[in-house]
């Protein structure tokens, strides 16, 4: 990994280790060794994944979440397929690291950033494929494109604690990632008085797992919540910002984020509540409207249990899409590495490149 400012490691040393998916994903020779984030907060656990099949089942079984950590995740796979594929002719190697993009592109199919990571890879694939280096470079770009995010974290954050007054108390859904911790930190920086409402985000519980642990170890009042919470404590006026990630923008100001987050954004339209969006790198111009995000739908029977353990009976039927659409009139402002903006204007502020999901897959 590419070395980094002194000052932002001591300051990052001091925030909770989710501040950075560096802290939790690991390769060597062949093997990534991922944090195993179901285990939090009560075990630090890493999985070692022997190939980049593995390393796809893994993100599929939810041992590392978030939009920029299955992205990393999927391109260190990416990086797997090419050690394994280097004793092999160039027809043959191209190949094989063509079968590895397709199986670790659609681990999750909603995710821009995961499929935005494999599209430059394989166009470093194309360029190198005769390459004896092409481990390296590969792998070079993951790790850059990890501190280039860690970077885009801490802007996003930056930028987003302008938007909270003294005295704020924050609903969370799931877990926003970085930029959610840099906001808080920001926020206290600046002398602003913080809380927080966390949903526990079922059925993984990634904000009673993830979200409220981290902020409860930046020493900010969090009290967390069930999901359906959200709008009795926004009635009695104990919440008065809203604040998710989103996995995927699209060009209209639509965001898709962990199912749930567009029911809490209609909570917040009711009661005259703000919804901020962390967003990144802000809006995809391959996705020109919400109805264009594809929502991953995922095995069912995670929703009649949770932590393993049943909750109802086996008979029951069930469904469980894993993220949702915000339209943007629920929208307050997209938060992104470059700026504040109103979702009506987002299409102005591209800062991905545009690239065809077809090709892509060719």
């Amino acid at each position: 990994m590419q070395p980094r400012d002194d000052q932002l490691q001591k300051v990052q040393a001091k925030l909770p280790i989710l501040i950075s998916d560096a802290n939790t994903l690991k390769y060597s020779n062949g093997q990534v060794e991922i944090l195993d984030r179901r285990k939090l907060p009560f075990e630090r656990e890493w999985l070692t994944c022997s190939d980049y099949e593995a390393t796809a089942k893994a993100i599929e079984d939810m041992v590392i979440q978030g939009a920029i950590g299955v992205a990393v995740a999927a391109g260190l796979g990416y990086v797997q397929a090419a050690h394994a594929a280097k004793a092999l002719g160039p027809d043959q190697r191209g190949e094989k690291l063509a079968k590895a993009a397709e199986r670790l592109r659609n681990t999750r199919p909603t995710g821009q950033r995961l499929w935005a990571l494999l599209h430059e890879l394989e166009g470093i694939t194309a360029e190198y494929l005769d390459s004896p280096d092409l481990e390296d470079k590969l792998l070079k770009h993951v790790w850059d494109y990890l501190a280039y995010f860690d970077n885009i974290s801490r802007e996003t954050g930056r930028h987003a604690a302008s938007l909270l007054d003294d005295g704020d108390t924050v609903l969370t859904h799931c877990f926003p990632a970085g930029a959610v911790l840099w906001m808080l930190h920001f926020a206290r920086e600046a002398g602003k008085r913080i809380s927080v409402y966390s949903c526990e985000t079922r059925p993984y519980l990634q904000g009673a797992k993830l979200t409220a642990p981290s902020i409860y170890e930046m020493g900010i009042p969090v009290t967390l919540i069930t999901d359906g919470m959200s709008a009795y404590m926004m009635a009695k006026g104990k919440i008065t910002k809203y604040v998710t990630a989103a996995d995927a923008v699209a060009m209209d100001g639509s965001i898709a984020n962990k199912v749930g987050t567009y029911l809490h954004a209609i909570a917040a339209h009711a009661h005259g509540i703000p919804f901020i969006v962390l967003a990144y790198e802000g809006v995809d111009p391959n996705i020109p409207t919400g109805a264009d995000i594809v929502i991953e739908q995922r095995n069912p029977e995670e929703v009649k249990e949770v932590n393993g353990v049943p909750t109802t009976i086996p008979e029951l039927q069930a469904e469980y899409p894993a993220f949702d659409v915000t339209p943007p009139q629920y929208i307050s402002a997209i938060v992104c590495a470059n700026g504040v903006f109103a979702p009506s204007d987002i299409k102005n502020h591209v800062m991905v490149e545009k690239r065809s999901r077809e090709a892509a897959q060719n």
